[in-house]
């Protein structure tokens, strides 16, 4: 899967701030409900950083298949993290710790 994270200067249209191709597309959510884009929000706003996520957009082209335990929901879990420390990185706080 590949995923390209936006930030923008400006709070973004949450009801439709991820594009979806690939595997699930039309069938998983495109608003903040999406995995990835909840999952970098928890992190964000642990850190004390939530509101970078409503100026985030994400475009994500699956090529893992949904619900057939090839781990899909796993790599968009990473995929969140990923994105969340290097907005982090980007905030100042720095890079999550390996225990984060």
């Amino acid at each position: 899967d590949e995923v390209v994270a936006e930030l923008h200067p400006d709070p973004v249209d949450l009801s439709s701030c991820v594009e979806v191709t690939g595997q699930g597309a039309g069938q998983v959510p495109t608003s903040s409900d999406h995995l990835i884009h909840r999952v970098v929000r928890e992190v964000l706003d642990h850190h004390g950083h939530g509101a970078l996520a409503d100026r985030l957009t994400l475009r994500c082209a699956n090529t893992i298949p949904h619900s057939r335990g090839m781990g899909s929901s796993a790599a968009a879990v990473v995929a969140g993290i990923s994105i969340a420390d290097a907005l982090l990185a980007f905030a100042g706080r720095g890079e999550l710790t390996e225990e984060e």
